[in-house]
């Protein structure tokens, strides 16, 4: 019968209310099995296998952080938008109307009554012809941010799928390391219960009987431990995902060799590092904008236009409309050293950009290395396990002949189990340390790519 844990990882989505009180129900109350099994055939019903590959898609368009991101860029891209809009003619048209009506005395005792109602109508055309080069670079900057936001982006994506690609491995091998773990319980069991039957025969003692109780106690509880890592790396993947795993199974690019020696990797790594490319995007946008603040000591030439039109009911003029269309020229002599300071600063931005992607080629040199150990040492370990797991099974094979012709303790027995048990598990999560070192390196390299 399933328990209240293991119910929650055979849902690809997060249940309802009504679901997980009548799932409770069926649990807690004293129903018969066959009632029990009907209630959880209803849901059961509903599960589905959810490959890596769904996962990291899936999280594409869940995880909020992705969406932030994306939100992100497209705000670099209004940008060059604006830049772009800030150099096309820009183009005003205004108006107004008003009226007043005027009394005035005269020294002479006149009267002087005059009543007005002006009317304008105005439309205003400028455009920057000459910028000294700051119009291009200005826009050379902005696509460059825009490449390095991109570049960003894809990293963060890659950032979330190794965290995605970390919890999935971990929790394969934790449902394998429990599949591994109930049998072994189940072969404990059968040891109480024969144990129990030999003591109560009077062939078997009650000490005998209580250490198989013991290890089999020990046995549940690293069960629990192992079911709430699964339950915890769950809930970390719904987090990044919105699924609930059922049986995951591994992908078969995890079981593949690489194919390719330490400095091939490192080479293709260096190319294909988004961090990098980012920086160095980061790069060509602060040299232009350099470029552009250098360009500030340099004129600026824009054209100008106007028209305006003017109705007045005033005695002297009834309308007045005028053209006006002419170039203005602007050079700046003295600013204070503003813009020698502005070009100071663009330049120390540039240098500083340069030094970062120096420090991101060493990062990622230590990242592929420590994946590249990581790589080795686990298929180290796997034959020397392999080794250990044959040495250990012949040796219980044995112990269990010798325990049976009383030539070995009931102790012994269960020591025996334990180290088999100790040597599958080993074998077990060094050969998903090894899946998860080339899972990840692909990654790196940019060719995680699943059929």
């Amino acid at each position: 019968m399933f328990s209240k844990r293991d119910l929650v990882t055979y849902f690809p989505k997060k249940p309802s209310i009504l679901t997980m009180v009548l799932l409770i129900a069926g649990l807690g109350l004293p129903l018969g099995s066959q009632a029990q099994e009907t209630l959880l055939n209803q849901y059961l019903d509903q599960t589905v296998q959810v490959s890596l590959a769904q996962l990291l898609d899936a999280a594409k368009t869940h995880n909020s952080e992705l969406k932030a991101s994306n939100a992100e860029l497209d705000v670099y891209r209004e940008n060059l938008n604006e830049l772009k809009a800030s150099y096309r003619p820009q183009v005003t048209l205004s108006g107004g109307y008003s009226f007043s009506e005027r009394e005035s005395l005269l020294q002479n005792g006149q009267i002087f009554d005059q009543y007005t109602e002006p009317k304008r109508l105005s439309l205003g055309i400028n455009q920057t012809l000459f910028t000294g080069g700051r119009r291009g670079n200005l826009k050379r900057s902005a696509k460059h941010r825009i490449t390095a936001e991109e570049a960003r982006h894809e990293n963060r994506t890659r950032s979330v799928s190794s965290d995605i690609i970390q919890n999935f491995i971990g929790y394969v091998s934790a449902s394998q390391q429990s599949d591994i773990l109930f049998q072994s319980i189940e072969k404990l069991r059968g040891i109480e219960t024969a144990t129990l039957a030999r003591t109560e025969a009077g062939d078997g003692t009650r000490i005998q009987l209580a250490q198989a109780k013991s290890r089999l106690a020990a046995s549940n509880a690293n069960l629990a431990r192992v079911q709430a890592d699964k339950g915890v790396l769950q809930s970390q993947i719904f987090s990044r995902t919105g699924f609930y795993l059922d049986r995951p199974f591994l992908p078969d690019i995890a079981k593949k060799p690489i194919g390719m020696n330490f400095t091939s990797i490192l080479a293709k790594a260096r190319k294909h590092d988004l961090a990098i490319l980012a920086s160095q995007s980061d790069e060509e946008a602060a040299y232009a904008q350099y470029k552009s603040e250098k360009n500030r000591f340099l004129p600026t030439i824009s054209l100008q236009a106007s028209g305006n039109m003017v109705q007045d009911s005033s005695p002297t003029i009834a309308r007045d409309d005028d053209i006006a269309a002419g170039v203005t020229f602007s050079m700046p002599l003295y600013s204070g050293g503003t813009n020698k300071a502005r070009a100071k600063q663009a330049l120390a931005r540039y240098n500083a950009t340069r030094f970062r992607t120096e420090n991101l080629y060493r990062q990622t040199d230590m990242r592929i290395s420590g994946l590249w150990s990581r790589l080795e040492s686990s298929k180290s370990v796997i034959k020397a396990q392999e080794v250990s797991l044959e040495a250990s099974t012949e040796a219980l094979e044995g112990i269990s002949r010798a325990e049976a012709a009383g030539l070995a303790t009931f102790d012994d027995l269960l020591d025996a189990e334990d180290d088999k048990l100790r040597a599958e598990l080993a074998l077990l999560r060094a050969k998903h340390q090894l899946y998860l070192a080339r899972l990840l390196i692909r990654l790196q390299i940019g060719e995680l790519e699943f059929q």
